[in-house]
């Protein structure tokens, strides 16, 4: 192996163990107008409505109350154009990454619903990896504040989020999604690509001491 090949492996064995760095992402639903269908609008991730155990239909950037984004005017809804807030009754929204993530947060706020007045709903979100395996569970039962519901776990495929509907109704807005892309966990070196990198640094030592001589 000549020392041009050696270096050559170095420089490759050091790049393959170099981390992806991944870049943060924050949806606030705010770049669009009130009442646009957002399932397949955002890059890395896509909407859609669960209910009764059935997938499909839209899912909005829904204006209506302002007041009630954390971030104005927008949260993500099941409904286009009337109150934001929903339950399960009603559906739950589910929202699918293009690549796995390592930690996944929406903002939530619980408040009681027009038909009544709810103590009892709890706000929550749960993450999936690929197989539908349960990673994690984030819940609220805060009433007119904003909370963050976070879940962190390797391989997060999709996470579902909505109210559990109680003995009263109480409604949950949606607001700030935030994830990453790429891969945030650095890769282990294998046995063959250390030896390279020895190997390289050898030849690299090697070639020093011709260039003196």
């Amino acid at each position: 192996m000549t020392v041009k090949s050696l270096v050559f492996l170095t420089v490759l064995s050091f790049l393959v163990g170099l981390p992806v760095h991944a870049r943060a992402v924050l949806i606030n639903f705010d770049d669009v107008a009130a009442g646009t269908v957002i399932n397949n609008h955002y890059s890395g991730v896509t909407f859609t409505k669960l209910l009764n155990g059935q997938y499909g239909g839209d899912i909005y950037a829904n204006g209506t109350f302002p007041t009630m984004s954390e971030s104005n005017p927008n949260v993500v809804s099941i409904f286009q154009s009337t109150y934001p807030g929903f339950d399960n009754r009603f559906g739950t929204i589910r929202a699918t990454f293009a690549t796995a993530q390592n930690s996944v947060s929406i903002d939530t706020i619980l408040t009681a619903a027009p038909e009544g007045f709810g103590t009892t709903g709890i706000g929550y979100m749960k993450a999936y990896d690929a197989l539908g395996h349960l990673l994690g569970t984030d819940t609220t039962s805060v009433l007119n504040v904003y909370e963050t519901l976070t879940v962190a776990a390797p391989n997060i495929s999709d996470i579902f989020f909505t109210v559990q509907f109680m003995e009263f109704p109480t409604y949950g807005a949606f607001d700030n999604l935030n994830f990453t892309t790429g891969d945030t966990t650095p890769p282990i070196p294998e046995p063959s690509t250390i030896i390279l990198l020895g190997a390289g640094l050898a030849g690299l030592a090697l070639a020093r001491r011709r260039v003196r001589q």
